[in-house]
């Protein structure tokens, strides 16, 4: 504990005063205050050759930088307290960051366990990372608790991150990734093509359905069955790029009798996850089912009479879908085709053709 010694100094005759005011403060003035022992500072841009003294270190604004100390252990000035360390953007290059302090912080000059760094990552990891910190040495980063490796994406160019060292690996302890992209697609468009995952994502939900089958226009005739409906979560890395397809709604008989209602074709997403189109409403308008999926709910049947004549097509489970549909009051006018794996109207009256084709499948990805 530091201890203060008062000692008086030189005080002047009392005729030296007009007033005992003036002869107080003289008094106070001229004693002499000696701090014996405690912390002695001193407040300078570079390191003092007093290695006893604590180091305020300024820059050359006179703004304090950072507080210091000499370890005789470590033979250099270290930071005293938590040992947070405030840093500019990252260097290196791949997965392999590095960090150097200097000029304007201090360098480290070992790793304790418990100092903090906050840093700006100047490009997006694609795999395991390391953080090389004043040429110290590359420790692996680290989800928080220590147990597994950051994945591919979850660090984000420009992202500021902050990581703790924990004596043998730097945790990530700022969010990851994840929380700065976000987003959804719907994809409507029929045909095959390629999904390509969003930087910084790691896991998508994908949803989907398989296109609606087509009315039929005869005697026996039904509305198309709706599309199979389901979801997956998939784990995904960014910028790999998965495969799917749109399925496309199955045709419309055109002639009463003639044949020609197609079933609705059938949409995947990474080959595995399928919703089944439709079937034809010639016959049992049957409904798509689905497979390679968490969850999911068939479609509906073609088979819910709108009319006596009239079918009404099945739908899907698919948000936003319905079976294509007429009324009387519709004569002579094109029906309402499926909509988002809907199947189409069917049409049993041999005066009007209010069949109508089948919706088209659709995919819903969210991350």
């Amino acid at each position: 504990m530091a201890e203060i010694q008062l000692a008086a100094g030189t005080l002047y005759p009392p005729a030296c005063y007009s007033t005992e005011q003036q002869r107080f403060e003289a008094y106070v003035a001229a004693i002499v205050a000696t701090i014996i022992g405690g912390i002695q500072w001193e407040v300078s841009e570079t390191a003092p050759t007093d290695t006893s003294l604590w180091w305020q270190k300024i820059d050359s604004n006179g703004r304090p930088v950072e507080y210091l100390r000499w370890s005789t252990a470590d033979g250099a000035w270290i930071r005293p307290f938590s040992e947070v360390i405030n840093s500019a953007t990252a260097a290196g290059a791949a997965n392999a960051y590095t960090l150097t302090n200097a000029p304007v912080m201090t360098a480290a000059t070992a790793y304790r366990t418990g100092t903090t760094f906050t840093f700006k990552a100047n490009h997006t990891n694609t795999g395991n990372a390391t953080l090389n910190v004043d040429g110290l040495g590359a420790r692996e980063l680290r989800k928080l608790g220590g147990t597994s490796q950051v994945a591919a994406g979850e660090i984000i160019s420009g992202q500021m991150l902050t990581v703790v060292y924990d004596g043998t690996y730097f945790q990530v302890i700022s969010a990851s990734g994840l929380s700065s992209n976000s987003g959804q697609q719907l994809i409507t468009t029929v045909g095959a093509a390629n999904f390509t995952v969003p930087a910084g994502v790691i896991s998508i939900k994908v949803s989907l359905t398989g296109a609606g089958g087509g009315g039929g226009f005869n005697s026996a005739s039904k509305g198309g069955g709706g599309g199979g409906f389901c979801v997956k979560t998939w784990a995904v890395t960014p910028g790999q790029i998965i495969p799917y397809v749109v399925g496309a709604g199955g045709a419309r008989e055109s002639s009463y009798g003639g044949g020609g209602a197609t079933n609705g074709g059938n949409t995947s997403f990474n080959t595995t996850q399928i919703g089944e189109g439709g079937g034809n409403g010639l016959t049992t308008g049957a409904a798509g089912g689905f497979s390679g999926a968490d969850y999911g709910i068939n479609g509906q049947r073609g088979n819910f009479f709108y009319t006596v004549s009239t079918g009404k097509g099945g739908a899907s489970a698919f948000q936003g879908s319905y079976g294509g549909y007429t009324t009387p009051a519709d004569v002579g006018q094109t029906p309402e085709p499926g909509r988002l794996g809907g199947g189409g109207c069917g049409d049993q009256d041999p005066t009007d053709n209010d069949a109508s084709a089948g919706g088209d499948g659709a995919i819903l990805i969210e991350w």
